[in-house]
């Protein structure tokens, strides 16, 4: 299979994910999770970009991001990612691969579906029935956010409204859900259908919206 062919554009809010190898499991103490946390702070001061929301799991992450240079996400995902593995591999003595392969990504066209997509992240460990309140995971920006803790989360890019804890506990609507789900698996533009489409060509990204599976011949 092809490698996903990466969408930068300058400013734009980002989506991204990794996860473990067969979705085993990466973190199994609070040691791993805070060096993992260290080494994405050392990374974004080398690599600046802005973190709107994050989410660590046991054998996975989310972040949500912007980089101001395109450039940077790579290179910053490369930097946390690297210094991770090798803390991990002499931690637990173990070679071969940590995680599944490179992190995938999808871009988010406005704040509308930006703030869609924060709640997903945010709410990951509730939804898994890791704690009975997004604001309860250490290893969030939900976390950050509840107890005015200033660590990773970049504030002050965009609004959120007034009841944000209970609007992060309420689940999406469906079709909210359907969507994000598919950019998810696919690394789908996620926003409206016309503006997908608009990307996805002007991309090189059409693949992630073509439907699944050999298309019968008339």
């Amino acid at each position: 299979m092809p490698r996903h062919r990466r969408c930068l554009i300058d400013g734009a809010f980002y989506h991204i994910i990794n996860r473990g190898n067969s979705k085993q499991q990466v973190f199994f103490d609070q040691l791993d999770y805070s060096h993992f946390l260290e080494s994405v702070s050392l990374a974004k001061k080398k690599h600046p970009v802005d973190i709107l929301a994050y989410c660590l799991m046991p054998n996975h992450f989310h972040f949500i991001v912007r980089a101001l240079l395109a450039e940077n996400l790579c290179k910053w995902v490369h930097v946390f990612m690297n210094r991770h593995v090798h803390i991990h591999k002499i931690k637990y003595e173990t070679t071969g691969h940590i995680w599944q392969g490179r992190y995938k990504d999808f871009i988010i066209q406005d704040e509308y579906h930006l703030l869609i997509v924060l709640r997903y992240v945010e709410a990951n460990a509730l939804r898994a029935g890791l704690v009975d309140s997004s604001a309860k995971w250490r290893w969030s920006s939900q976390y950050e956010r509840s107890r005015n803790i200033n660590y990773l989360l970049d504030r002050n890019i965009i609004t959120l409204p007034a009841n944000w804890q209970e609007f992060v506990d309420t689940p999406l609507l469906e079709e909210e859900a359907v969507k994000l789900m598919r950019s998810l698996e696919r690394q789908t533009p996620f926003g409206k259908d016309d503006w997908i489409k608009r990307t996805a060509e002007e991309y090189g990204l059409e693949y992630t919206i073509r439907p699944r599976g050999h298309q019968k011949k008339k």
